[in-house]
């Protein structure tokens, strides 16, 4: 009877071993659900002709495979107005087909001497339209103005604060 027990309880160790000892990582497939491709520096021009409209920038760009869309992380966006708009945020998605920014993490936009921050915010680039329905903040040298929500059509100059607007203005 042991003899048998110890037969068996080899030959099972035995299999064991041949089975850790045999498996290879080869052998083991793995399909992606979702595929992607990154890099790093990513630089896009809008032009209309020859002019030059917005340029975006970005330290880190992530395309995902088969999408319209590229997701980047430290960006800036250059927008060529009179006067030049300088926006800065922390990650976004660019959607490729419509030219439409969205950006998430602290937005800061400088026009000139003025300051204006967020949270989010939205970049149509073919109806060049700034949004968000975030809490702004607008600072110059002698004003600051807060509230709720932001509509800003570039081509117009206009910037609209939507919602419980508060100004304080120095002298």
């Amino acid at each position: 009877m042991k003899a048998k027990f110890f037969f068996f309880f080899s030959l099972a160790l035995a299999l064991g071993v041949l089975v850790v000892v045999g498996h290879k990582d080869t052998d083991v497939t793995v399909n992606p659900l979702y595929k992607t491709s990154s890099m790093d520096g990513l630089h896009i021009t809008h032009k209309e002709g020859s002019i030059i409209r917005w340029e975006l920038n970005a330290d880190n760009a992530v395309l995902p495979s088969g999408n319209e869309q590229v997701i980047v992380k430290w960006l800036d966006l250059k927008i060529y107005d009179d006067p030049v708009i300088y926006l800065t945020g922390g990650s976004g998605i660019y959607d490729i087909e419509g030219g439409d920014l969205a950006i998430n993490g602290m937005v800061k936009i400088n026009i000139r001497d003025v300051q204006f921050t967020t949270d989010s915010l939205k970049w149509s680039g073919t109806e060049e339209l700034l949004s968000t329905k975030d809490s702004v903040r607008f600072t110059g040298n002698k004003f600051l103005i807060e509230g709720k929500g932001l509509s800003a059509k570039i081509k117009d100059q206009k910037m609209k604060i939507l919602d419980n607007v508060k100004g304080t203005f120095y002298l």
